[in-house]
């Protein structure tokens, strides 16, 4: 995520500075960020130039959640550096009772220790009881916090040379379905051997549970409320997708792609030459080639003669319901999974179905006789083997060595849990949790990287390996630099749902309310803790405020696909309805 600040922390969002780091003010805070009278909203603010102020115009309260730091304190100064009338401020922790605070008179202002709320959450309030407008001034936590190191630790290269990078996207693949990810199965032989010299990163999350919402994310590090038909050229355009910053930079640039909706019509094809959607002759209705097909046309472009580097996007559909792998594949694990009928399967759905309208409901419940969930591992195991293929062809033409190759699935599939299959309908733990493995070059040994990433950091990350600055209109941090706040994702489902993941928490969100689970005692979800946890609740949810911009907005989210022309609209419309997606 791009900084607020250099060296402070965010009062609603982060708790740490550089030790020796000088006091700044949060310019962010006080004018997007913050509970206003109990209400979710931006507080107005005052003032011009570094010091801005929170201004309470009326009676009332002004919570703000944030961890504590070693050597914390709470800073703010009043408009005449004088105590206002009528006001106070508390603290409480998660654990604690509300205490009242006189803060300490200091030259840049008020302050408040918090050497008693260390690694804590804190709520700190400022009351307004006096029925006249009220300052903050430029309200801040100070303290110190030891930077994480990298996640990637990025290779020597000598100088004036530069990798050819590799985005790999297999579609719908789970993590937790992946013998490199610890499932009892050995559907991942091949990834389990090219892991050996990768990164395996095992809490990384997409943007959402669907490939419209998660694809524009990695290609541009931008959530997809902020997207909608801006992936298309034009003056409202995204300014930068990650292929067309490799090709500014001198990089040739390819993408081979299975996937039907990613239609160069929509913008999805930005900044590459060749963009080929790969389709299976004979099949016009769903024009799904498997990875062998697509493969092949990616090796006849590998071995074309070039000079400079190269940029290449693969995205494979093998692991796409209706998981029908070639042989021998097909069957190789369904016997260890107990088939479910039409009639079990829309016996366990109602729960999935809350919330969707009466069209949807249709929808879905047509497309769910036609799943087979038996057969998802089958199509894991045909995705594994012939992406070792690619690997062995890429080994064969001397590119293994000098490639970043970045492996993760646009998002994850449900099958079953919770009365949920197929995807794109929940923000669950099986949808939005994905694989990311990252080989760099030169890399040998095996690393696990425990910290939580996002989808969002992709294309930084990617960029910056190849010696490029990443734009700043790029949301993501790279993985090669010092984490300087601890690692979190966020997702949006539409305008209508949204999660955040920060350490071992994960909030939901939608117009029902809020859910909170602790993954590490509950990776199903099935108890939520939101009412034992109301800080949590609001520290998170602050995390929302401050970086989802769908979660800002009330204005309704538009389709991608509503900018295909009429041939590009049947075509698309006649791939979705044989899978049942649309009547």
């Amino acid at each position: 995520m791009k900084r607020l600040l250099r060296c402070s922390v965010c009062l609603a969002l982060l708790a740490a500075c550089a030790p020796e780091a000088p006091e700044e003010v949060w310019r962010e805070l006080a004018g997007e960020v913050g509970w206003a009278e109990g209400r979710l909203g931006p507080v107005p603010t005052s003032g011009e130039g570094p010091l801005r102020a929170i201004v309470q115009e009326r009676s009332g309260t002004i919570d703000f959640v944030f961890e504590a730091p070693r050597e914390g304190r709470l800073r703010f100064e009043t408009p005449d550096g004088s105590p206002q009338k009528g006001t106070r401020v508390t603290l409480a922790s998660e654990s604690g009772e509300e205490t009242e605070v006189v803060p300490a008179r200091k030259s840049g202002g008020a302050e408040v220790s918090l050497a008693d709320f260390e690694n804590q959450l804190v709520r700190v309030r400022f009351e307004n009881s006096s029925g006249e407008p009220r300052s903050w001034v430029a309200p801040r936590v100070l303290g110190k916090a030891d930077p994480a190191p990298a996640p990637l630790v990025p290779p020597k290269r000598e100088s004036g040379t530069r990798p050819n990078v590799l985005l790999y996207v297999v579609d719908a693949l789970r993590p937790d379905h992946l013998s490199v990810y610890g499932y009892g199965l050995p559907t991942s032989p091949r990834l389990e051997a090219f892991a050996q010299q990768a990164t395996v990163f095992e809490n990384a999350y997409s943007a959402g549970p669907s490939t419209i919402e998660t694809i524009p994310t990695l290609l541009t590090s931008l959530f997809r409320s902020e997207i909608d038909g801006r992936l298309r050229p034009g003056p409202d355009a995204v300014p930068h997708t990650v292929a067309e910053v490799f090709r500014a930079a001198g990089y040739e640039t390819a993408a081979f792609q299975a996937n039907f909706r990613l239609r160069k019509s929509l913008g999805f094809s930005r900044g590459f030459d060749p963009y080929r959607m790969v389709t299976e002759p004979g099949v016009p209705w769903f024009p799904r080639a498997n990875a062998e097909k697509l493969h092949a046309e990616v090796i006849e472009w590998l071995d074309q003669p070039r000079e400079k580097p190269f940029f290449l996007y693969v995205h494979s559909l093998d692991v796409h319901h209706p998981y029908e792998p070639p042989a021998p594949f097909f069957g190789r694990f369904s016997h260890h999974r107990a088939p479910m009928s039409a009639e079990e399967m829309l016996r366990v759905i109602p729960e999935a179905v809350l919330g969707m309208d009466a069209a949807s409901q249709s929808v879905y419940r047509k497309v769910i006789p036609t799943v087979k969930p038996e057969h998802y591992d089958d199509g894991v195991a045909y995705a594994d083997h012939t992406l070792g293929q690619l690997f062995d062809a890429l080994e064969a033409r001397g590119h293994l060595d000098d490639t970043a190759i970045f492996l993760t699935a646009d998002h994850g599939e449900s099958l079953g849990e919770g009365g949920r299959f197929i995807h794109g309908l929940s923000l669950n733990e099986e949808l939005v949790r994905v694989p990311l493995i990252a080989r760099l070059p030169g890399q040998r040994e095996a690393r696990r990287v425990a910290s939580v990433v996002s989808h969002l950091d992709v294309a930084p990350t990617l960029v910056d390996l190849a010696g490029i600055e990443p734009p700043r209109a790029f949301r993501g941090r790279s993985l090669v630099r010092e984490f300087e706040a601890p690692g979190f994702a966020l997702g949006e489902m539409g305008f209508e749902r949204f999660y955040v993941r920060v350490g071992p928490w994960k909030l939901m969100r939608d117009a029902r309310g809020a859910n909170l689970y602790h993954l590490p005692d509950d990776p199903a979800e099935a108890r939520d803790r939101a009412s034992e946890n109301p800080l949590r609740v609001n520290y998170l949810t602050q995390y929302l405020w401050q970086h989802s911009p769908g979660f800002r907005r009330d204005t309704a989210v538009r389709r991608l696909d509503e900018h295909l022309d009429g041939e590009e609209r049947l075509k698309l419309d006649e791939a979705l309805r044989a899978l049942g997606y649309i009547e």
